[in-house]
C-alpha cells in the first residue's frame, strides 16, 4: 500500500507524498491545484530514517540528520548551525514534551509519520494512537491474523502483541500476512514430518535384528512410537503431552546408547570404546535436560542441553572401530570445517541463550541456515544405501515382509530410505524456518 496524499480540512490544503514500498521519500503542499510545491525530503540508511532536507528559504537547503534508537528518533542535528533536539517518549510512543527540546517533529515514534492535527501515526496500512496504546482499525487480514497459541494475537488492534519494547510494527501488520506465510508452511513441513515419522516406525519394527536382544527390541518400539507419537501431537498442538511423549523417546534413546547397532548389549562384548561412552553421555544430558525443561528448570535444562551438544561431538569424532594393528594414518579421532562450523555455531547460540542474549542467540541460529543447507545438499546427493543385511537376515524379514505388506524384502529396504530422507529434509526445512521465524520474533 501507498501513501499518495492526505487532506488538511482546516486549511483545506492536500499534502502529496512521494513513496516506494510505503517509504515516504519526500512531500509536496498543493498551494494550488496545479502548483505542487515541495516541503522536505528523506534519506534512508536500510530501514532507518538518516536526515529530513527541507527548503531554506533563500533556494537552499536546511539538512538536519536524525539519530534514531529501535523506537524512534531520539536526538536531530544540525550540523550547518552546530544546535541539536531531543525528543522523549514512552514505550508505545506517548510523546514526552515537557522532556523534549522539540515537540514539531512528525518522525517520532519508530517509522511512523505523525499528524500534528490529529496525533495519529500513520503505520502505511492502518493509523496507530500512541496515546491508547492501540491502532484505530484492526489488523487488515482479519481474523486470519490470529494464532490460539499466542493469545495476544486475538486482539486485533494491539500493537506488536503489547510489547513495544521487544518488538516493531513498521507496516502495521505485525500479525500479517508473512506471519501466516511461514504458519502454513511451517504446518506443511510439520505434516510431512509426522506421516513419515508414523511410517518410519512401523517400517523400524518390522526391519528389527531377529538376533537383536529383546530389552533392544523394546527400546526400539518404545522409542519410534513415541517419537512418532509426540510428532502428531505436538502437530496438533498438545505441547505437554507431545513433551511428555519426547521424554519418552529421549529415555528410550539413552538406554539404546548400551547396545551396539546389531542388538548386542556393550558390556557383555567388551564394546565400551570411547564413541559408545561419550553417546551415552549425550543421551543421557539429553533426557535430563528434557525432563528439567518440562519441570519448569529452564536454565539447568539449557546447560544440560550445551552438554549434550559437546559429548555428541565428540562421540560423533570417534571411529567405532575396535580392530588392532590400526593401520598408517588412521586417525581415531577427526572433525571436518563444516563439523567444526556446526559445533561452535550451536554452542555459541546456546551458550547466549544461557545469559539472556535472545537477539545474539536469534542471529547465531539464522547463521545455521549455511549449514542446513549443506546437509540437504548432502542428503539428496548421496546415492540411497545398499541392503547392508546378509542373506540369512533376508530369509527373516522377506518373510515378514511378504507376510505383512505383501512385496519383496529389497522394495521395502529402499521405501524405508526413502521415508528417511523425506523425513529427514522436512525436518532440515522446518528448522530453517524456525530459525527465521525466531528473528522476526525478537526484532
Amino acid at each position: 500500500m501507498q501513501r499518495a496524499l492526505s487532506l488538511d480540512a482546516q486549511a483545506n490544503q492536500w499534502s502529496i507524498y512521494a513513496s516506494v514500498g510505503g517509504t515516504t521519500l519526500a512531500e509536496y503542499t498543493e498551494f494550488s491545484p496545479s502548483n505542487p510545491t515541495w516541503v522536505k525530503s528523506y534519506t534512508y540508511l536500510g530501514d532507518s530514517q538518516l536526515s529530513t532536507i527541507t527548503p531554506n528559504g533563500t533556494g537552499g537547503e536546511y539538512t538536519e540528520y536524525n539519530h534514531p534508537d529501535r523506537l524512534g528518533t531520539r536526538v536531530i542535528t544540525n550540523q550547518t548551525g552546530g544546535t541539536s533536539y531531543e525528543q522523549a517518549h514512552l514505550p508505545f510512543g506517548t510523546a514526552l514534551n515537557a522532556e523534549s527540546s522539540v515537540t514539531n517533529n512528525n518522525k517520532r515514534f519508530t517509522s511512523y509519520d505523525r499528524s500534528s492535527k490529529t496525533g495519529l501515526d500513520y503505520a502505511i496500512n492502518r493509523t496507530y494512537d500512541s496515546k491508547q496504546g492501540r491502532f484505530t482499525q484492526v489488523d487488515p487480514i482479519g481474523m486470519t491474523a490470529f494464532d490460539l497459541k499466542n493469545p495476544q494475537t486475538l486482539n486485533l488492534y494491539s500493537y506488536c502483541g503489547n510489547d513495544p519494547v521487544n518488538h516493531v510494527d513498521p507496516d502495521g501488520l505485525f500479525w500479517g500476512a508473512i506471519k501466516k506465510l511461514f504458519k502454513w508452511i511451517g504446518k506443511a513441513l510439520k505434516f510431512i514430518m509426522v506421516a513419515a515419522s508414523i511410517a518410519l516406525a512401523v517400517i523400524t519394527i518390522i526391519l528389527m535384528p531377529a538376533t537383536a536382544a529383546l530389552w533392544f527390541k523394546i527400546l526400539t518400539i518404545v522409542g519410534s512410537v513415541a517419537s512418532a507419537a509426540s510428532s502428531v501431537l505436538n502437530a496438533a498442538g498438545l505441547t505437554t503431552a507431545a513433551n511428555i511423549l519426547g521424554i519418552v523417546a529421549a529415555a528410550a534413546s539413552f538406554g539404546l546408547s548400551f547396545y551396539n547397532k546389531a542388538g548386542e548389549l556393550l558390556s557383555q562384548i567388551h564394546g565400551w570404546t570411547k564413541k559408545a561412552i561419550f553417546k551415552a553421555v549425550s543421551a543421557g544430558a539429553t533426557l535430563a535436560s528434557r525432563v528439567l525443561g518440562a519441570l519448569g528448570h529452564a536454565t539447568a535444562s539449557r546447560v544440560l542441553s550445551l552438554g549434550a551438544t559437546i559429548t555428541g561431538f565428540i562421540s560423533d569424532g570417534y571411529k567405532d572401530d575396535n580392530k588392532n594393528p590400526k593401520p598408517p594414518g588412521y586417525k581415531g579421532w577427526a572433525r571436518n570445517k563444516i563439523q567444526w562450523f556446526k559445533f561452535l555455531r550451536a554452542s555459541a547460540e546456546q551458550v547466549a541463550g544461557l545469559v539472556g542474549a535472545n537477539r545474539v542467540a536469534s542471529y547465531l541460529g539464522l547463521a545455521g541456515i549455511v549449514e542446513d543447507g549443506y546437509d540437504l545438499y548432502g542428503l539428496f546427493k548421496n546415492k540411497l544405501p545398499a541392503n547392508p543385511f546378509k542373506a540369512a537376515d533376508d530369509d527373516v524379514f522377506g518373510k515378514i515382509s511378504q507376510g505383512v505388506l505383501g512385496v519383496p524384502f529389497e522394495k521395502v529396504w529402499k521405501a524405508s530410505m526413502i521415508v528417511g530422507r523425506v523425513y529427514q529434509g522436512a525436518a532440515i526445512a522446518n528448522r530453517s524456518f524456525l530459525r527465521i521465524d525466531r528473528v522476526v520474533s525478537v526484532r
